[in-house]
Formats: structure tokens, sequence, C-alpha cells
């Protein structure tokens, strides 16, 4: 199901019914057929990420921080629902939904500051 296929479903759900001024900031994207990822702003360095199931309703939440060290390299913090604590060092890019079998999977795209290149960390669920 593809990206409009599955915001046509939120939006015409009870749950999506009054939330576009809510989505309206942050990136959005399907993941697989019943879930849909968000961003909201939280802070100047920092996103809330609400994960959504279409058929329930359910909502799960997490966050990204984005972050420096004291030598100024930048590194990324996700925070998923269950209270675990993904980090990446490098500057966040953009964050994808994918699944693979029963598993589904964020693919986090970090840009290596020493490189320049973007690198691909993934996050199972």
């Amino acid at each position: 199901m593809g990206r409009m296929n599955t915001e046509h479903r939120f939006f015409d759900s009870q749950l999506g019914y009054d939330t576009p001024v809510r989505l309206a900031g942050g990136i959005v994207e399907s993941w697989g057929a019943e879930h849909i990822f968000y961003t909201t702003y939280c802070g100047s360095s920092c996103l809330g990420f609400e994960v959504t199931n279409l058929t329930t309703g359910q909502t799960r939440r997490g966050s990204l921080g984005f972050l420096g060290n004291d030598n100024a390299e930048s590194y990324t913090v996700f925070e998923d629902w269950n209270g675990e604590i993904h980090r990446f060092d490098g500057e966040f890019v953009s964050v994808r939904g994918r699944e693979h079998g029963e598993k589904r999977i964020l693919d986090f795209v970090i840009k290596d500051e020493k490189t320049g290149e973007s690198v691909i960390h993934s996050v199972e669920f």
C-alpha cells in the first residue's frame, strides 16, 4: 500500500479525523499496510516520533534528539517506545520505514561527518 493510500485511510479513520494540523509540520511516512509514523516538534534539537496502527488506533511514542559532543561531533539519539536508546554517530538526514517478513524496520539515514557519506542504521521491531 502506498503512502497516499495509507494517508487517505488515516485521515478517513476516527483517529485521523481531526489531526491534519498535527501532522502538517513533520515527516510523515507509511510503514507497511497498517502503520503510519510521523514526527512532531518538541524543541530546537528534538523531534517527537509517533507510530500509529491504522487498524487499532494504538499510538506509540518515542523521540529523536540531535546532539553534539565536546569535540563538536554530531550524533543522533532515537529513544523508542520500549525505552531503548539507539545512538548513531553523525548528523540526521532522514528516516524511512519498511517491512521484511514479520519484522518492521526503521532505517535512519545519518551523514558521516568524516567522510560526508550517508550511512543507513536499521532498527528492527
